[in-house]
């Protein structure tokens, strides 16, 4: 066999191994990047969750808060 077909061979050995690698690499950063998404989405759902309940809070304090003074005036 002549050296520029074994060359060949090797190379074309490479550029199948790289494909394959290229591939690996795409699942990977695939499923990652969507582990990624659902923990994002989830941690903002907790954080919007979180906003309510502040607003909630607000609106019981200003309610005791109006509550006591009606009585404190009546």
């Amino acid at each position: 066999m002549a050296l520029k077909d074994e060359l060949m061979e090797i190379e074309q050995g490479v550029v199948e191994v790289l494909g394959e690698l290229i591939q690996e690499f795409d699942r990977n950063y695939s499923e990652l990047s969507e582990a990624n998404k659902a923990h994002y989405n989830a941690y903002f759902t907790q954080v919007r969750g979180k906003g309510r309940l502040a607003a909630d809070l607000s609106v019981r304090v200003r309610a005791c808060a109006a509550g006591a003074l009606s009585r404190r005036q009546g």
